[in-house]
């Protein structure tokens, strides 16, 4: 399976493509209904994010998977899925200080906006890839760590969703 994982994720060259293979080869519950990337995403803007503008050069934008209740198979808690696109000149593995600002914007925080929802820090998962996708990975926070913690493509421990 694991290469499966590795071979179908070398087809993904935009985001309609990565959506079939979060569905079809990870099995995750998206629907197959003709549905276009705007219909099942959220477009969390520069501004939601409180991104400061050396940021928003780097980052092309960042899209929330709006599936409802998704849950990882070891937790009860619900999961914040986040397309973040960015530049070609970014390299994803060393994206770290550019994740961390998103984070900030997407967890709970004094002086944060109270219209807009917020997740735990080690229940976002970030779906990252360039403006060309050559470069894409799989990022999240692990506990209170500063770094996020990347995969070329993710272990089915980690991301497999419940059905």
């Amino acid at each position: 399976m694991l290469g499966d994982i590795a071979h179908d994720i070398q087809k993904v060259h935009n985001f309609e493509s990565l959506v079939d293979f979060l569905r079809d080869t990870l099995c995750w519950p998206i629907p197959n209904n003709g549905a276009k990337f705007e219909d099942i995403t959220f477009y969390w803007s520069a501004k939601d994010l409180e991104l400061d503008p050396e940021t928003q050069t780097r980052i092309i934008g960042c899209w929330q998977l709006r599936l409802f209740d998704l849950r990882f198979l070891e937790s009860q808690e619900p999961w914040g899925i986040f397309f973040v696109q960015f530049n070609n000149d970014v390299e994803i593995d060393f994206s770290s200080t550019l994740l961390r600002r998103v984070l900030r914007g997407l967890v709970e925080r004094d002086n944060r906006s109270a219209s807009l929802p917020f997740w735990r820090r080690d229940r976002i998962l970030f779906i990252c890839v360039t403006l060309d996708f050559q470069d894409r990975g799989f990022a999240y926070f692990e506990g209170m760590r500063s770094y996020p913690i990347f995969h070329d493509y993710p272990s089915l421990i980690h991301f497999k969703l419940d059905a």
